[in-house]
């Protein structure tokens, strides 16, 4: 069937051969078309001779329109692909359409890529499971979700919790039908992650929490790897159709740094509504002898040990309390120590140096939920002293559990937490000390700090972030053909090594044949670089 609509709109339908005004048209490759009536009067009278006209010769339909001077009046949407044709078969742009045509009549199909949850439960699983959590209650979505091999068991319960309409994708399994969107609610930290994000030929939504990683190279193992990252998050954020941060502090890094185009930024803080003081609570077996049965109270500082959780601060912090107020209270971190850029070794050093804080000291590690539960319901006070945040969730599980929190005002841990519990000044110990020995005599300043952080957190909830993706989703789908819609395989990498005259080219055919993102910029970027050179040459 050919579908055509007149110059007035007017809908005209025709058999393969039944066109009345011109030569009979053969079955088009493309399947169901729809292209516009002057069109194939132009094509007619230029391609269809006299000879033609006597003979009935039939002409395929892109044999009579797609030539140069003509392609211009095809009509730019196919809205069907024959059956028997493979989508990939088809140009970005149509996959572009095609995509829009099936998202304005059916629910949107989401993939969000759980690949994180085999890693122990930390900030990073809670938002990705949560927010997939959400997205699973919607109407208008079909949500997918792309596990790893392997899930650790601290996530394992997070994820039986989603409703059994979620489907699941094993990581290496084929995603049938595909998503249009594919969501990766975490910043990719390998190029073959890319790789793989850009080879399903779909809109590439990327959440990127913050730049702690691109600002410090001692959280790697090796400088070339810290490279290897940084050049990671710069690919990414130009492949993805659209990049969320969850503060406008991490936004304006990016920006600043000039790793994205704003016109495909969003800000979406997490819920914190999944918070809550229900749930069995364990005393953790380490700290009972240390608490003197629970008669002695404690600063919790909760975390993993990285450099910028700033833990030292808190012991120093709890060195000036004791020597300037006498307090004698103890000090309890718990949260896991990386294998790069931990500040385990500065803690370590400040203890042998204050004998006394270390016979008040306990270092947890990672503890389990219900360990965590006790810990906040009991602490006298939650400290939260780090030098960088993309968002800031600690304060909140603290006020959830009725205990409160200080914390510095740094980075965007302002944009959602209140004056009330910014008392940590990291510059002035003697004015933080002086703030946080006023809040631990006071029970009235601190469910003062606990109301004002509950009601910072009331508006931030998982369904107003759910909706919000769904826009920027949607919104995903409108975009320009970006890398995330090249599905191209056929690239032809020797003749790239051969344009490749300097060292820095041929390592970037070196990168060109193992990634598949690395290839799209390489092309281009060789493209530029021939360019220089005729226009050199001419010179």
């Amino acid at each position: 069937m050919l579908t055509l609509h007149d110059e007035v709109g007017e809908r005209l339908e025709f058999e393969a051969g039944e066109f009345a005004h011109g030569p009979a048209l053969g079955r088009p490759v493309w399947g169901c078309v729809y292209v516009r009536r002057d069109a194939l009067n132009v094509a007619t009278n230029a391609r269809w001779s006299d000879r033609d006209r006597k003979a009935g010769s039939p002409l395929r339909l892109e044999e009579l329109v797609l030539v140069p001077g003509l392609v211009h009046v095809l009509a730019t949407s196919v809205v069907l692909l024959a059956a028997d044709r493979p989508e990939t078969s088809v140009t970005p742009a149509v996959r572009r359409a095609l995509a829009a045509v099936e998202a304005a009549v059916g629910p949107l199909r989401v993939t969000v890529d759980l690949r994180c949850c085999s890693f122990p439960l930390s900030g990073t699983q809670v938002h990705a499971v949560s927010l997939a959590s959400s997205l699973a209650a919607r109407d208008d979505l079909r949500l997918s979700i792309l596990l790893p091999t392997r899930v650790h068991q601290s996530v394992r319960p997070y994820l039986d919790g989603l409703p059994p309409t979620v489907t699941r994708y094993a990581a290496g399994q084929s995603m049938v039908p595909r998503p249009q969107v594919f969501h990766r609610p975490y910043q990719l930290l390998y190029d073959d992650e890319l790789s793989d994000v850009v080879a399903a030929g779909v809109r590439f939504v990327l959440t990127h929490q913050d730049l702690i990683l691109d600002r410090a190279p001692a959280y790697f193992r090796s400088e070339a790897e810290w490279h290897a990252y940084t050049s990671t998050t710069a690919l990414s954020l130009m492949a993805a159709d659209e990049v969320v941060f969850f503060s406008e502090h991490a936004r304006q890094e990016a920006l600043r740094d000039g790793l994205v185009d704003q016109a495909k930024t969003s800000v979406v803080p997490p819920g914190t509504d999944h918070l809550d003081d229900v749930g069995e609570a364990v005393m953790p077996s380490a700290v009972s002898g240390l608490l003197a049965s629970g008669r002695r109270p404690f600063l919790l500082v909760i975390g993993n040990a990285y450099i910028h959780k700033n833990r030292v601060f808190a012991l120093r912090l709890a060195e000036e309390l004791s020597r300037g107020y006498a307090w004698e209270g103890a000090v309890v971190f718990a949260g896991g120590k990386p294998g790069s850029g931990a500040s385990v070794n500065d803690e370590r050093a400040f203890l042998h140096d204050h004998e006394g804080l270390r016979s008040r000291f306990v270092d947890l590690g990672p503890v389990t939920d219900a360990e965590r539960r006790w810990l906040y319901r009991h602490a006298a006070l939650v400290l939260f002293p780090t030098l960088y945040e993309g968002f800031g969730l600690i304060p909140f599980e603290a006020a959830a559990a009725g205990t409160a929190c200080a914390y510095s005002g740094r980075s965007s841990v302002a944009e959602y937490l209140p004056p009330e519990g910014a008392l940590l000044d990291l510059g002035d110990m003697a004015e933080t000390a002086r703030q946080i020995n006023r809040v631990l005599e006071s029970s009235d300043a601190c469910e003062s700090i606990v109301g004002a952080i509950r009601l910072a957190g009331r508006p931030l909830t998982w369904a107003r972030a759910a909706e919000s993706y769904v826009s920027i989703y949607r919104r995903s789908m409108t975009r320009p053909v970006g890398l995330a819609l090249l599905s191209e395989r056929g690239v032809v990498a020797g003749a790239i090594s051969q344009m490749a005259s300097s060292e820095a080219e041929r390592r970037l055919a070196m990168l060109f044949r193992r990634s598949a993102a690395v290839r799209l910029i390489v092309r281009a970027v060789f493209a530029s670089a021939i360019a220089v050179r005729r226009l050199a040459r001419r010179r």
